[in-house]
């Protein structure tokens, strides 16, 4: 046998205890990679968009203009929203009421957690809206004025749009804002 002069030669113990040695790291190595691929990939969440839409809805007829949350006045809200992409969107909507009865009810440090909840499934290309109406119907409040936020959660990118109406003796009105979704963290 013929030994290449720098690799001193090994007795056979020696050679055996090496050969041991590449053999469990090859096992070693392919139970490591093996487990990597054979892992299935966890799920990606799916994203999420949030739409926060305010909203003003009734009549303000308190003169006492420190105790009051909006100046006198007529107010009308209507929420748009337009489904755009090429799917159905399944929405989630919640209602959180932060006056109710001309009375300041999540006025910090007070908070309020949803009055209500709702969910829709938008076909592509087709638009819907909630307004002062569809607000009182869900919550089931009945009230001079209410004040508070429509939360709609969208699976995919929607337009939507806020349109507030407000009327007084004189003159009315009107505002549109476009509200911008968020994206949620998981």
């Amino acid at each position: 046998m013929t030994y290449c002069r720098f690799i001193p030669q090994l007795s056979v113990r020696q050679r055996v205890f090496v050969m041991s040695l590449g053999i469990l790291f090859v096992i070693v190595a392919g139970i490591l990679l093996q487990g990597r691929v054979l892992a299935s990939p966890e799920a990606q969440p799916v994203p999420q968009y949030s739409y926060s839409a305010k909203f003003v809805c009734g009549v303000q007829d308190n003169k006492d203009v420190e105790d009051a949350v909006v100046r006198p006045g007529v107010y009308a809200t209507e929420i748009n929203i337009h489904n755009y992409q090429q799917q159905t969107v399944e929405l989630r909507k919640r209602f959180f009421l932060l006056v109710e009865n001309n009375k300041a009810v999540g006025r910090e440090p007070e908070f309020v957690s949803p009055a209500a909840f709702d969910a829709i499934a938008l076909p592509p290309n087709t638009a819907t809206m909630d307004d002062c109406r569809r607000i009182l119907e869900l919550t089931g409040i009945s009230t001079d004025l209410f004040v508070g936020y429509l939360e709609i959660v969208s699976p995919v990118e929607l337009s939507v749009n806020a349109v507030y109406t407000e009327g007084r003796e004189t003159n009315t009105t009107i505002d549109i804002e476009r509200v911008p979704g968020q994206p949620l963290s998981h």
